[in-house]
């Protein structure tokens, strides 16, 4: 926020409602606080809006987005497809012969329910968004697809003879947004389509 504002460009700032869900009102960036707060780490942002059709009250609480830079040619998949554990983030990628293994990603900036990956996977992998908890590598799985029949289940379970999983995918697309070829873009839970970008 410093360079951009110390190069002379104008950072909008977007105001929404208390749950998020609608735009009120749109100004810009006017100043940040010199201090921090020393118990929550966090600094204070000043932000001015014409309020012309007077749809902002004093005390009203609201959400605040600023689009800071948008990250262009990034991978981009479901935060829900990132698993945590002692050698760092992974997420586990489905091969062509349906079998999962776990890899390593680099994680760059996360937006809502979609985050960029650095590293460690590629536009068109398929990867697990749901039941990871149960899977490890080598492990054969089946899509479970969104309208699956009653009494399928969801996510990861067991199939019966302990070899393989049902599983939720999704792909891995490119920052415009346009689905990889062939049949990497799964039907359950596609990565949501467009450029990761900073909050």
């Amino acid at each position: 926020m410093q360079r951009r504002i110390k190069s002379g460009d104008s950072i909008r700032v977007d105001a929404y409602n208390s749950d998020d869900s609608a735009k009120i009102s749109t100004g810009k960036l006017g100043t940040i606080d010199n201090t921090v707060d020393t118990t929550t780490g966090q600094f204070k942002l000043r932000a001015l809006f014409a309020n012309d059709d007077e749809a902002l009250f004093p005390n009203q609480f609201v959400t605040v987005h600023m689009l800071l830079d948008v990250d262009k040619d990034a991978t981009v998949i479901p935060t829900s497809a990132i698993e945590r554990g002692q050698q760092g983030t992974y997420v586990y990628v489905v091969g062509p012969d349906k079998k999962v293994s776990a890899k390593n990603v680099k994680l760059g900036d996360t937006e809502g329910e979609k985050v960029g990956i650095v590293s460690g996977i590629a536009v068109g992998d398929k990867v697990v968004v749901d039941g990871a908890d149960r899977l490890k590598d080598g492990v054969e799985v089946v899509l479970q697809t969104r309208n699956a029949p009653a009494g399928a289940g969801a996510g990861a379970q067991g199939s019966g003879d302990g070899t393989h999983r049902h599983w939720n995918q999704g792909a891995a697309t490119g920052a415009d947004g346009a689905p990889p070829q062939g049949d990497a873009a799964g039907p359950a839970k596609p990565a949501t389509q467009a450029p990761a970008s900073s909050n």
